[in-house]
Order: structure tokens, then C-alpha cells, then sequence
């Protein structure tokens, strides 16, 4: 886990996402293990984000396979 309380990430510009999105993230209990609440502080996982992010790129890529397929086999 790379944590990092979300309120330093924002400041240092190392945020991939608005912290309004973060917020409400957290609120509405989208990514639960992506902004973690320990006390009275929020982290962001970096580690999390990663993951997120590489399964997102082998889905979209994935996609794009199936696609080219369904093209060729019209043609």
C-alpha cells in the first residue's frame, strides 16, 4: 500500500484526480479501497490507482481485439 494522505497529495499536484471526485468517491462509497479513512484523515492508495488503471488498459484493450475481430469476420 502506497498511501498518502489526500489532502498532501492535492498540494503537491500528485492527485490524478479532482479531490471534489475524491470526496465523492469516499462519500458514496465507489473505490473503498482506493481512499481509506484512518482516524480523522483520508489516503489516497497509489498502489490502488495503479492496479485500476492497468486493468481499465487490458479491458479497453481487450475491447479493441474483440472489435477488429467482428469487423474481419463481416467482411
Amino acid at each position: 500500500m502506497n498511501l498518502v494522505p489526500l489532502s498532501k497529495a492535492h498540494k503537491e499536484g500528485r492527485l490524478p484526480i479532482r479531490l471534489s471526485t475524491a470526496y465523492y468517491w469516499r462519500n458514496h462509497k465507489r473505490y473503498p479501497a482506493l481512499i481509506i479513512k484512518l482516524g480523522y484523515s483520508l489516503y489516497f492508495d497509489f498502489d490502488e490507482w495503479d492496479d485500476m488503471v492497468r486493468k481499465a488498459k487490458e479491458k479497453q484493450i481487450e475491447e479493441a481485439k474483440r472489435f477488429k475481430e467482428e469487423i474481419l469476420k463481416s467482411m
